[in-house]
């Protein structure tokens, strides 16, 4: 014979749950997340090694396949990403004088003098 708990205690004991859960999931956050990233990872490249595989390629093959595809693109972002941010510390000096010159923009519109909205009675 079991007890029966309200509608108001069910729902603290869920929130308190799912509380402590994502309190959790915070906590282990840096094992967490290279764990999920692998998993997802793993999922996205079942069905190619599954279609290597299906062509002839024996598995050991088809995984080296994958890993190697994987640090191939790994490597082409690394190079594009470090490409763009050197590029963008060549061209920083430019930026930092459009935006000492440019007097059109924001901030003219933040040089403006405030409007007091309690004078008005407004707030």
């Amino acid at each position: 014979m079991g007890f029966r708990l309200s509608l108001a205690a069910r729902f603290l004991l869920y929130t308190a749950a799912f509380t402590v859960v994502v309190a959790g999931m915070k906590a282990a956050a840096s094992l967490l997340v290279p764990f999920l990233l692998s998993i997802f990872i793993a999922l996205i490249c079942v069905p190619p090694v599954a279609w290597l595989k299906g062509r002839g390629l024996p598995g050991w093959a088809a995984i080296a396949l994958m890993v190697l595809g994987i640090i191939v693109a790994a490597a082409l972002m690394g190079t594009l990403v470090g490409t763009s941010i050197n590029d963008f510390h060549q061209d920083l000096p430019v930026y930092q004088q459009r935006l000492q010159e440019d007097d059109h923009g924001f901030p003219a519109v933040a040089r403006r003098p405030r409007h007091d909205l309690r004078s008005r009675g407004l707030a």
